[in-house]
Formats: structure tokens, sequence, C-alpha cells
């Protein structure tokens, strides 16, 4: 695949994963436990350039999955929603790695926010924003966005 057409690839992932939550924000009611639901953008981007709290073990194997070598395991710390839109495959080219940054963990209920650099074999480190919420015992992500250094 063309570098052009890999960027073009991964903002349209970013697209499609941002509109997913907005649907998931705009559709949620009141959760199991009697609090208000929230949505993600209620975790302020603005908190990015503040130090965060060290990022849980559990929210950082998530992040660390969405750049696995395998679809499958991509596609499985993807919301459902946000999986059956993109298109089938590889979200990312063999090589592909995300490490959280320390450090840089946000959290309102059950969204939250982290910062992870997308290594990409050939290509320069990108710092991320990754959404993350957590509608049952684990963290699944709902969007993915570049973010300020």
């Amino acid at each position: 695949m063309e570098v052009g057409r890999q960027d073009f690839r991964w903002t349209l992932i970013v697209a499609l994963l941002a509109l997913v939550v907005l649907a998931c924000g705009c559709s949620s009611g009141s959760s199991k436990e009697g609090h208000s639901s929230t949505s993600a953008a209620s975790v302020p981007s603005s908190s990015l350039t503040q130090t965060g709290a060290p990022v849980p073990p559990i929210a950082a194997a998530t992040v660390h999955d969405l750049g696995s070598a395998s679809a499958s395991v991509q596609r499985s710390v993807l919301t459902p929603q946000a999986s059956a839109l993109l298109s089938a495959g590889s979200l990312f080219p063999p090589g592909t790695h995300m490490t959280v940054k320390p450090n840089s963990w946000h959290v309102t209920g059950r969204f939250a926010n982290v910062l992870a650099y997308l290594v990409q074999p050939g290509r320069a480190p990108a710092l991320y924003e990754i959404g993350l919420m957590r509608p049952t015992n684990r963290w699944l992500v709902t969007y993915a966005v570049p973010a300020e250094p």
C-alpha cells in the first residue's frame, strides 16, 4: 500500500471513530449503576497538556493491542460500532506498534483518554490521543486523533 493511501486510510479510520463517539454520546442514557452517562467529549482535551495519572495496565493493554500485528486483535479492542464501520482487514501495516505515554491518563466515569505513540515502519513516531470507554469490565477504543506533542 502506498504511503499516501496509508495516510488516507488512517484519516478515514480516525473520522469514523469520531463519528462513533458522537453517536455513542448522543444515544447514551443512564447506566445500570444509576449514574448519568457522560460522553467521551466530557474528558477535556485541554487536559492533554497537563500531567495525568499513571495509565492502568488494562487500558495500556488495550492501546497496545490496537497496534497488534493481528487484525482480529486490533478489532477486538474497538467498540463494536467502530469495528462495523471500518473495512475488513488490518488497520495498520505490519510492524506497527502503539505505546502509551506514561502519566497521560485522564478519566471521567466510564470514559477516558490517554496519549500514545503510533510507530509505523519507516515513519517517525506520531503522538495520538486515544479515546476509551468502559462499557463492561474492559476498555474499548472509541477514537484516535493526532495530538499536539
